[in-house]
């Protein structure tokens, strides 16, 4: 276990424009690997939707909470996306490394730059980031942003293509860019290239 105060504890995150396949890659490396990664449940103001479960998929607090929590330093990343705040809180961080886990994050660009910069300061020992940047065509990107319409309006998809363009201009600041045209390359690719070189020490990583 990496609990110990001045052991340096790893953290993976796939980032990337909404659409781009975070979510679902996330849930594949839950599924494949459940004595390695711990999803890091992030806090939301956005309402919770009829298929969503509170502390399952997102901790659904209102503005008020969510302010008393960056107020009090218990995020260790967090930003507005579409007039809605998400973060991730340092003691979900904290619950999933007491654990012996390795946290896997799905968050926005933003966020990992956040986290790049300020993770050791706020967690007070080293820490090993692994952002990997998930890529997608902006044509692709459009079909599914559409398909994912959840009855938006079509300035509301604007907002979400604009989004895409801002992310996406970004991606080159990260070591690990990921084509996801096709999910199960995709997953191959992460596996292969980023995760299993960084975790070999551990015994369900050697037997893949």
């Amino acid at each position: 276990m990496n609990s110990e105060p001045n052991a340096t504890v790893q953290a993976f995150a796939l980032i990337g424009p909404s659409g781009s396949g975070k979510t679902t890659l996330a849930k594949k490396l839950l599924n494949d690997y459940p004595t390695i990664f711990s999803f890091s449940v992030s806090h939301t103001t956005r309402p919770k939707s009829k298929f969503e479960t509170h502390k399952i998929d997102y901790f659904f607090i209102d503005h008020k909470h969510f302010k008393k929590m960056i107020a009090r330093n218990e995020f260790l990343e967090w930003e507005e996306v579409n007039s809605n705040l998400y973060g991730t809180s340092v003691k979900q961080i904290e619950t999933i490394l007491s654990d012996g886990k390795v946290p896997l994050l799905d968050i926005e660009v933003n966020g990992a730059e956040r986290i790049r910069k300020y993770a050791e300061i706020v967690l007070g020992r080293p820490f090993s980031f692994t952002p990997i940047f998930l890529d997608v065509p902006c044509d692709v990107q459009e079909m599914r942003i559409r398909e994912r319409k959840r009855g938006e309006t079509e300035e509301e998809i604007q907002k979400r293509l604009k989004r895409y363009e801002m992310e996406n201009a970004k991606k080159h600041s990260f070591d690990h860019i990921i084509p996801n045209i096709n999910l199960n390359e995709a997953y191959t690719q992460i596996l292969e290239s980023v995760v299993r070189p960084r975790l070999l020490h551990r015994q369900e990583m050697q037997t893949m």
